[in-house]
């Protein structure tokens, strides 16, 4: 009876360990299988302005907030962040712009378009030249050659997030970045979150209405701050160009390539 009772309680004791061990492994391999989704939705050979924020946490780098006008130096994990800021200039906050528009006009143009679904300034890195990085390929997506967008679950941040993709929509194209690489536009300019109401004429309204209005009155001078050394007819031109990347008709919104000449003519 003892040694029977002793061999039940051992198989169940085996079972139970096997069990373990499966779930283990299985986690194991999921958790890899993750990493490696991730790490092919970046290209092999990339430009130094599409980063992957996992091989950058280790350097000195800064974080983009351009409704403040500034920049946080230290780590871009924040283990080492610096009580120190910086404010950006026009000239500056142009060249963050141009900077994300090649990159993003890189990703579009690859043999398999990869759009990266979650543009917005807390994934842009700026490094000790202010040089622009896009980072943070968590929710990015390949396009295959033979299609014009691909089908998925409806991802990204509010406020940077297309109407298309409001209404429910879940084929992404290219023109979601282009819609949110608009509302950088905009947020970097005004120094506006993108997630919160805009006055305008005593009544509340969002981002791309009040930007739009604005632009449409010949009032783009009175959103840029500080402008006294601002050429009034690049500030136009620049919002002009939001205005267009933020079309509500995605197959309205100009190509990034496109945005990057538009962009040339601003930074020369």
């Amino acid at each position: 009876m003892g040694s029977s009772l002793y061999g039940v309680l051992a198989a169940v004791a085996s079972f139970f360990v096997v069990t373990i061990l499966f779930a283990i492994v299985l986690f194991i391999c999921k958790t890899r299988r993750k990493r490696t989704h991730r790490s092919r939705a970046l290209p092999r050979t990339q430009p130094d302005r599409v980063t992957e924020l996992s091989s950058v946490t280790t350097c000195d780098s800064a974080t983009f907030d351009p409704s403040l006008n500034q920049v946080s130096i230290g780590d871009v994990d924040g283990s080492k962040q610096l009580n120190c800021r910086l404010p950006l200039s026009w000239e500056t906050r142009l060249k963050v712009i141009w900077g994300v528009a090649n990159g993003l006009s890189y990703l579009h143009c690859l043999d398999k378009p990869i759009i990266h679904r979650d543009i917005k300034a807390s994934n842009v890195l700026l490094d000790s030249d202010f040089e622009a990085h896009i980072a943070d390929f968590g929710l990015a997506r390949r396009i295959d050659s033979s299609h014009s967008h691909v089908s998925t679950q409806v991802a990204g941040t509010m406020g940077y997030m297309p109407p298309e993709y409001m209404g429910g929509n879940t084929a992404a194209t290219v023109m979601l970045d282009v819609y949110s690489f608009g509302i950088l536009m905009i947020e970097t300019a005004t120094q506006r979150r993108p997630n919160l109401p805009v006055m305008l004429d005593r009544k509340e309204v969002g981002l791309v209405e009040w930007a739009r209005k604005m632009a449409e009155g010949n009032r783009e001078m009175e959103m840029v701050e500080s402008n006294n050394s601002m050429d009034e007819v690049k500030v136009k031109e620049y919002f002009r160009i939001a205005c267009m990347c933020t079309n509500e008709k995605s197959r309205e919104r100009p190509a990034m390539g496109k945005v990057v000449e538009l962009l040339n003519q601003l930074t020369t």
